[in-house]
């Protein structure tokens, strides 16, 4: 099995107190990390508490509605030149 880096940044504080769990747990960095990250691919979704901020799909009902009557954009790489003229052309 081949592996990769994966790297991130996190307070130092929390890493300090988190890394005094881990050790007292008889793991490493990298075991919960990788586990994590599979529990990711094996389920599709973060382990529950992980985070601290809402999910997308745990909005409240106005801000869900509110970001379906948003527009959607195509990005501005993605477009042609005539796509771009025309798009600033149909805005008021």
């Amino acid at each position: 099995m081949s592996t990769v880096t994966v790297s991130g940044r996190v307070d130092e504080a929390v890493k300090r107190i988190a890394d005094m769990h881990i050790r007292k747990l008889g793991y490493t960095q990298a075991e919960v990390i990788a586990g994590v990250w599979r529990y990711i691919a094996d389920t599709g979704s973060i382990p529950k508490g992980v985070l601290k901020v809402q999910s997308r799909n745990d909005s409240s009902p106005s801000l869900k509605s509110l970001r379906d009557k948003t527009p959607k954009c195509v990005a501005l790489a993605a477009m042609s030149a005539d796509d771009i003229k025309k798009e600033l052309a149909d805005r008021e």
